[in-house]
């Protein structure tokens, strides 16, 4: 990887990012919640593992497209 590389064009990056989001979530609903809050938050959590690592490939590949004129 160079240094002018973004390291959220890695999969694997941008997927360590949101599993371990997603995991200090669930820890804490684990820990902390019980009930109809602890179900919310480890569904939340499931979400989040899913979401950031898209979300962050539709911020590089836009990021990328601002610097390129003809996008």
């Amino acid at each position: 990887m160079d240094e002018q590389q973004n390291p959220f064009e890695s999969r694997a990056v941008r997927g360590a990012i949101g599993l371990a989001s997603g995991l200090m979530i669930a820890m804490v609903a684990l820990f902390f919640f019980e009930g109809t809050m602890q179900l919310f938050m480890l569904g939340f959590a499931a979400f989040d593992a899913v979401f950031t690592p898209y979300m962050l490939k539709k911020a590089t590949v836009q990021q990328g497209r601002e610097g390129d004129p003809t996008a």
